[in-house]
C-alpha cells in the first residue's frame, strides 16, 4: 500500500477517536435517551398501567411518578404517546419493561407512527378517549428531567379492543386469557363458552385451529401489529377446525349488562364430529362498520379493530368426580358413583384387595372365574399381578359390569359377590372405571387410572353362600354326536368356584340292553367292570371319567347323565344324548390295508387304510426278525372316517439309507382311545427289490 494512503487511514482513526472522547465528556444532550437506572442519583423509574373504563368509553393511564432525589431539581414533565394495534409486534396482552431501540425517545416514537396524546406536569393519571377510532391501542410515557436534560420512558402497555377474553366451562369457572388452565373441561356435551367485552359495537369472528397449532404459526400485520392467520405466509399455515361468525353487530351497552358477550363452541369440527382431546388455539377477530372510519379494513364496509389469541383445552370424555360407598351390613349394596361430561359406555371392574391397575394399550379379553369374560379396549383398566407393574392377572377380577350412561351423575352397584354369586366376605376391595364415547374417545384423567377402594364389613354369620350349581364345561362324547367305533369310556369336565364335591358327583349311561332289545340298560360306577375316576389339579375344575372294562359295541341311542354337586350343596343334572353306529370291525380295518406298488423298487410306495372316525395313525416297517426299521407315520391325526392314502415313502430308513432288497412287514395302527374307542392294528407283507 502507498505511504500516503497509510497516512490518510491513520489520520481518520485519530479524528474518530477524538470525536468519541469529546462526546463522552460533554454528556447527554436534550432529547437523548438514557435509562433511569443510569441516573439513580437524580430520580427513580416509573411503570405504566392502562385500564379501559367501559362506563366512560375511555382509557385510564396511570404511572408511578418519578422520585427526584435532588431537592434543587425542577419536577419532571411527562408526555404520552399511543399507537394503534400491538405496538412493535408485542405479544398480545404482555406488558414489557423494555422495547426496541427505535422508540427510546419521543422523537423516535413520532418517527415510527406513534401519536401524541398529551403533556402533563407531575400528574400520574391521564384520560384518553380513543373514539371514534376505537380499537387496540398501545401506550408509552416519556419523562424528561429538565435539570439534566435526561429522558426516560415507561414500559409499553396495551388497551385491547377485546377486553376480558375468557373461556368458561360447565362449572362456570372463568379462565382469563393468559392464565394457566388447570383441571378439566366438565361442561356436559363438551361446550366451551368464549366470553369477551367490546369497546364499541362490532362484529366478532372466532376461528378454532388444530391442536398442533402454536403461537408462532400466527403473526402480526405490518400495519397495525395485530395477530392474524391470513395474509403473508407464516412458518406453517394453521389448520382451521371450526369457524363462528356474527350475523349481527354485538352491542357494547353497559346499562343492561350486555357488555358481556359469548360465543359457544361445542368442541366439534365443521362436520359436527367431536374433535380429539388437545389444546386448540382460538383467534378472536372484531370488525367495525366503515361508518366509524379507520384506514385498516377487511373490505369496503368493515374495519379490523382487534385480534386476540386464546388456548382452549378439549379433554374429551372426562370423569370429573368419582366416589364409592362400601357395605356395612348384610343386604346393603356398594355404590360406585361418577360424574361424566358426555354420554358414554362405562365399565367397572371390582378386584381383590391390594390390586393395582394399568391402562390397556390394545383391545382384548380376559377370562376370569373360569368362565366369565371381560372384553376390554385401549384405555380400559387391567388388573396387575401382585408386585408387578406390567403383568396382567385375570384371577384378580371379582366382578365386571358395563352400562350406557348419559352425561351427569351415574352409578354402578355391587352386592359384594363375585360374578359367579360367591360372597367375597370382608375386605377392602379395589374398583376401577373407564368410559368411551360414541366417537371412540376414551376417558381422560390427569391422575392416571380412575380407581378407588370399597370397604365390605359384613358379619361372618351373615355372609351369603354360593347359590350357583357347577357348570358343565365339556363332555365326551359331545351332545348329538354319532360314535362309529366301540365305546370304552365317557367323561365330563365340571367347574365351580366353591369347589366340586367329588363324593356326590356321579356319571351314568343308559342305552340298549344287549339281552333284551325292548329294554334299556343303565351303566353305573357300582357295576362290575365299570369305574369312575376323578382328575384335575384344582378343586374348582375336575374331570369325571366313567370307564368300561368291556367296551360297548351295541348300536343304538344312548344318554349320558351327569349329576354335578359342589361343596355348598348346589346341584345340577346335565344330560348328553348321542348314538353308537359301528359299521366295521378290526377285521374290516385289516382288510382295508394295502401297500402299492409291489414289489417296491421305485421309492414311491404308498399305504392305504380305512378308519371309522377320528384316530391317530402309526405306520411301522419291520424286518423278518420283527426288528423295527422306521416309522413312516408316527401318531398322525386323522379327523374323519373314510379311506386314506399316505404320502409316498422313499424306501429309506431314518438315516436316509435305502433298505436292502428282501421281505418286510408293515404294521398300521388306528388308535381311537382318545376318542372313546379302541385301538385297531393290522400286519401285512412288503417286498422290496433292486
Amino acid at each position: 500500500m502507498p505511504n500516503y494512503k497509510k497516512s490518510l487511514l491513520l489520520h481518520l482513526k485519530i479524528i474518530i477517536s477524538a470525536l468519541f472522547v469529546f462526546l463522552c465528556i460533554q454528556g447527554p444532550v436534550m432529547g437523548t435517551y438514557r435509562d433511569w437506572a443510569d441516573e439513580k442519583s437524580h430520580f427513580q423509574g416509573m411503570s405504566l398501567t392502562v385500564t379501559w373504563d367501559p362506563a366512560g368509553s375511555l382509557n385510564l393511564l396511570e404511572w408511578s411518578e418519578l422520585i427526584v432525589t435532588d431537592d434543587n431539581a425542577p419536577p419532571p414533565t411527562y408526555v404520552v404517546y399511543r399507537k394503534f394495534g400491538y405496538a412493535d409486534r408485542l405479544t398480545p396482552g404482555v406488558q414489557v419493561d423494555s422495547s426496541p431501540f427505535w422508540i427510546q425517545s419521543p422523537q423516535n416514537a413520532r418517527n415510527n407512527g406513534w401519536q401524541f396524546v398529551g403533556a402533563y406536569d407531575g400528574a400520574v393519571i391521564a384520560i384518553d378517549k380513543p373514539g371514534p377510532n376505537y380499537g387496540t391501542w398501545s401506550y408509552i410515557v416519556f419523562a424528561n428531567l429538565q435539570a439534566t436534560n435526561q429522558t426516560t420512558r415507561s414500559n409499553i402497555d396495551v388497551s385491547k379492543f377485546v377486553h376480558s377474553l375468557t373461556r368458561t366451562d360447565g362449572t362456570k369457572d372463568s379462565v382469563e386469557e393468559g392464565e394457566e388452565e388447570t383441571g378439566g373441561q366438565w361442561q356436559f356435551n363438551q361446550v366451551w363458552n368464549i366470553g369477551y367485552n367490546l369497546q364499541t359495537n362490532a362484529f366478532t369472528n372466532i376461528t378454532i385451529f388444530s391442536s398442533n397449532t402454536v403461537i408462532n404459526d400466527f403473526y402480526p400485520t405490518d400495519s397495525y401489529g395485530m395477530y392474524i392467520a391470513t395474509g403473508s405466509k407464516p412458518s406453517r399455515p394453521p389448520q382451521v377446525i371450526y369457524q363462528m361468525s356474527e350475523d349481527a353487530v354485538r352491542s357494547f351497552e353497559m346499562s343492561d349488562g350486555s357488555w358481556n358477550e359469548f360465543m359457544i363452541w361445542h368442541c366439534t369440527d365443521e362436520m359436527g364430529k367431536l374433535v380429539p382431546r388437545g389444546i386448540y388455539m382460538a383467534l378472536v377477530e372484531t370488525w367495525v362498520p366503515r361508518d366509524n372510519p379507520f384506514p385498516d379494513c377487511k373490505d369496503d364496509d368493515m374495519a379490523l379493530r382487534g385480534t386476540e389469541l386464546i388456548s382452549i383445552p378439549v379433554r374429551g370424555p372426562t370423569i370429573k368426580e368419582f366416589t364409592t360407598k362400601g357395605i356395612k351390613a348384610f343386604g346393603e349394596l356398594a355404590e360406585i358413583n361418577y360424574n361424566i361430561n358426555c354420554a358414554a359406555k362405562a365399565k367397572m371392574v371390582v378386584a381383590k384387595p391390594f390390586t393395582e391397575f394399568k391402562k390397556a394399550t390394545t383391545d382384548g379379553s380376559l377370562v376370569y372365574l373360569t368362565t366369565e369374560v371381560y372384553d376390554y379396549e385401549v384405555g380400559d383398566p387391567l388388573p396387575l399381578l401382585a408386585g408387578s407393574t406390567w403383568q396382567v392377572d385375570a384371577d384378580r377380577i371379582l366382578s365386571y359390569k358395563n352400562a350406557i350412561n348419559d352425561a351427569g351423575w351415574n352409578a354402578f352397584s355391587w352386592d359384594g359377590r363375585t360374578d359367579r354369586g360367591v360372597s367375597c366376605g370382608r375386605g377392602i376391595f379395589r374398583v376401577a372405571i373407564s368410559a368411551t364415547d360414541a366417537f371412540g374417545y376414551h376417558t381422560y384423567d390427569t391422575e392416571g387410572m380412575i380407581t378407588d377402594s370399597i370397604a365390605v364389613d359384613e358379619r361372618i354369620d351373615d355372609i351369603e353362600v354360593d347359590r350357583r350349581p357347577p357348570l358343565l364345561q365339556s363332555s365326551t362324547p359331545q351332545s348329538d354326536s354319532v360314535i362309529r367305533h366301540s365305546l370304552s369310556k365317557i367323561a365330563a369336565v365340571l367347574t365351580d368356584p366353591s369347589g366340586l364335591d367329588t363324593n356326590n358327583t356321579t356319571i351314568t349311561l343308559e342305552g340298549p340292553d344287549p339281552d333284551n332289545p325292548v329294554l334299556r340298560k343303565l351303566y353305573t360306577q357300582n357295576d362290575v367292570g365299570i369305574e369312575l375316576a376323578v382328575t384335575g389339579s384344582t378343586p374348582h375344575q375336575r374331570q369325571f371319567t366313567l370307564s368300561f372294562e368291556d367296551a360297548i359295541t351295541l348300536n343304538g341311542d344312548y344318554q349320558m347323565t351327569v349329576h354335578a354337586v359342589d361343596t355348598q350343596g348346589n346341584g345340577e343334572i346335565y344330560t348328553i344324548d348321542f348314538s353308537l353306529n359301528i359299521s366295521e370291525s378290526e377285521e374290516a380295518f385289516r382288510e382295508s390295508l394295502r401297500a402299492y406298488p409291489q414289489p417296491a423298487d421305485t421309492g414311491m410306495l404308498k399305504f392305504e387304510y380305512r378308519t371309522m372316525g377320528e384316530a391317530h395313525i402309526t405306520i411301522e416297517i419291520f424286518n423278518l426278525l420283527q426288528q423295527l426299521q422306521l416309522k413312516v407315520l408316527d401318531n398322525s391325526y386323522i379327523s374323519a372316517a373314510g379311506l386314506h392314502v399316505s404320502n409316498p415313502w422313499d424306501l429309506c430308513d431314518e438315516s436316509g439309507n435305502k433298505l436292502p432288497p428282501g421281505l418286510y412287514y408293515y404294521r398300521v395302527t388306528a388308535d381311537y382311545t382318545e376318542f372313546s374307542g379302541e385301538k385297531f392294528m393290522g400286519f401285512k407283507k412288503l417286498v422290496i427289490i433292486e
